[in-house]
């Protein structure tokens, strides 16, 4: 996976790092044992597809393969990182800024500030949108109203508008 992301062919690379660990969980299941080295490899691997998933824009795949690593490894910086941009790119900028808080990189502070940028942006295009729904259901409840008190008698004042007499309670049997 590594050659083919080296060639900017990020499709076989994700391709073949997922093949990667299907083969590492069937031979775990197999009966290999899990030992240091198999399991730097399989962490490895996960940020490698993460970082592919982002590059081809799957965020939510991304975001799944760095959670794999934080399971095991919470303060993994690669994973976080990387989570944190997974985030982004699904719009949960809370969840990415919290990713990043724990991080002490120079990196981190950048895509911080790109995901608050994102954020600013994302409100004033929300905002623009809720006013031109708001402006659209104005238009066309007004629309709705049209005619709908054309032709009718202006109302009366109660005072003087003519009642039908009431029986008297006292003398209804």
């Amino acid at each position: 996976g590594n050659a083919a992301y080296a060639q900017n062919d990020i499709e076989e690379a994700v391709r073949l790092w997922n093949r990667a660990i299907r083969k590492h969980v069937q031979e775990l299941s197999d009966g290999k044992s899990c030992d240091q080295e198999a399991t730097v490899l399989e962490k490895s691997i996960y940020l490698n597809l993460a970082q592919g998933y982002l590059k081809l824009g799957d965020g939510e795949r991304a975001l799944r393969a760095c959670k794999v690593v934080l399971y095991t490894e919470q303060q993994n910086a690669k994973a976080r990182y990387r989570a944190a941009e997974a985030c982004a790119q699904l719009e949960r900028f809370d969840e990415a800024e919290q990713l990043l808080s724990q991080l002490e990189l120079p990196e981190a502070s950048k895509l911080l500030q790109r995901i608050r940028a994102k954020r600013q942006a994302q409100a004033a295009k929300d905002s623009k949108q809720e006013a031109a729904a708001r402006k659209k259901l104005a238009a066309k409840m007004s629309a709705g109203l049209a005619g709908f008190s054309e032709d009718k008698p202006e109302p009366v004042p109660q005072e003087k508008a003519l009642r039908a007499p009431m029986a008297d309670l006292g003398t209804v049997s």
